[in-house]
């Protein structure tokens, strides 16, 4: 026989989920308004970086003109590689490589490096210069007709296996599409510009100065004394 205490229990316990179930009901259809400080929280704006032109007004602003004038006035890094090997067409790039390492001398802003090595050594020059151009000048076989031919490209970071992108440079290749395949691995993002000398089949001094003619070209647009 049940007594009144646990009839009493069984009341406030029904009483109780009615009021559960009731109170869910009126909150489903009339929604509580959102806790103030979450919707402002979940509202707020993400601070934007201030925009090159913003953050040199505020230099200006602050009594650093000098300075701003300064960045402003800084003349471009130029990093010109040469890359050869031991072959006529090498040779013809070797000695205008020598050319331009004494004409640049006179250019502060110009940096003039043999790339005739592995891509990493490659990478750890460009790292240390940092510059705002890079030129390859470079003896490349394509079947076009013998002449000087420039280019310029991205280095599109590859889905493919680095190892395989980087093994030839490593193991000694000297060819241009070695190093670039391997500096799309440790460099990528950069852009390249490339200055190829497409030999002729006999002989290879016939366009040593068109070749020269180019490298005088740049030198007298990058230089800046």
């Amino acid at each position: 026989m049940v007594n009144k205490e646990e009839t009493y229990m069984r009341i406030i316990k029904l009483a109780a989920r009615a009021y559960a179930s009731w109170n869910k009901f009126i909150e489903s259809l009339f929604p509580q308004p959102p806790n103030p400080l979450e919707q402002k929280i979940y509202t707020l704006n993400s601070p934007k970086e201030p925009d090159l032109a913003t953050m040199i007004q505020e230099l200006k602003n602050t009594g650093h003109q000098d300075l701003v004038e300064k960045i402003l006035s800084r003349p471009p890094k130029v990093l010109v590689g040469f890359l050869y090997d031991l072959s006529e067409p090498g040779e013809l790039i070797y000695d205008t490589y020598g050319y331009t390492f004494q004409k640049a001398q006179e250019c502060p802003n110009i940096t003039v490096e043999d790339f005739s090595t592995d891509a990493l050594t490659v990478n750890d020059i460009i790292a240390r210069e940092k510059p705002d151009k890079i030129i390859i000048v470079t003896a490349k076989r394509r079947q076009r007709p013998p002449g000087i031919y420039t280019a310029q490209t991205t280095l599109q970071a590859t889905q493919e296996n680095p190892a395989e992108m980087l093994r030839a440079s490593l193991e000694g290749s000297l060819d241009i599409d070695a190093l670039l395949d391997a500096l799309r691995v440790l460099a990528p993002g950069r852009i390249i510009s490339i200055i190829e000398y497409e030999p002729p089949e006999d002989a290879t001094q016939g366009l040593k100065e068109q070749l020269i003619q180019v490298i005088n070209k740049i030198l007298q647009e990058e230089c800046q004394k």
